[in-house]
């Protein structure tokens, strides 16, 4: 049985670590696409918003162009408390969604961003040619070339790229 809390009510405990304590940390993990990637964007959604990930899927993260750019988009999702939404056949046509086990609501945008760079620390030895993260929001356009542009002209280093 997965037990997950709301964060955050007025007078709880804030100290971040009490809430990723939780097991499983990840329901779902996506599937690498390919070892080449050199970016990952990973993008913040809610369970509901599945319209807005399947328009992400046929525009700016239209699988021909992230290939070409050696760049991979996963979907970063919570659980929900009241009513349960099924996203299983998306994750098994996809593959491309991180549920992490944290309940999804506004006032926990900060845990999943937690539980986004604990994913982050636990596939860095995967790929050595990951060097640049994106996190971004499901309403949100991304431009592929200009991210391929600016991750191949500048000598960065391992990057992250972002609002927190």
């Amino acid at each position: 049985m997965i037990t997950v809390e709301e964060a955050w009510p007025e007078g709880s405990n804030l100290n971040v670590s009490s809430y990723t304590n939780v097991i499983p940390q990840f329901l779902t993990l996506p599937q690498q696409k390919s070892n080449q990637t050199n970016t990952l964007i990973l993008v913040t959604s809610a369970p509901e918003n599945r319209q807005a990930r399947f328009k992400i899927r046929k525009t700016w993260a239209e699988q021909k162009s992230l290939e070409k750019h050696k760049i991979e988009v996963n979907f970063v999702i919570g659980v929900t408390k009241e009513y349960q939404i099924d996203i299983s056949d998306e994750i098994k046509v996809f593959s491309d969604i991180l549920v992490v086990n944290v309940i999804d609501s506004y006032m926990n945008l900060t845990l999943k961003s937690v539980f986004i760079l604990k994913y982050l620390s636990d596939i860095n030895g995967l790929s050595d040619n990951l060097k640049t993260v994106m996190k971004t929001d499901d309403d949100c356009y991304v431009n592929i070339q200009a991210l391929a542009h600016l991750t191949k002209m500048g000598n960065m280093g391992k990057t992250f790229l972002g609002k927190f």
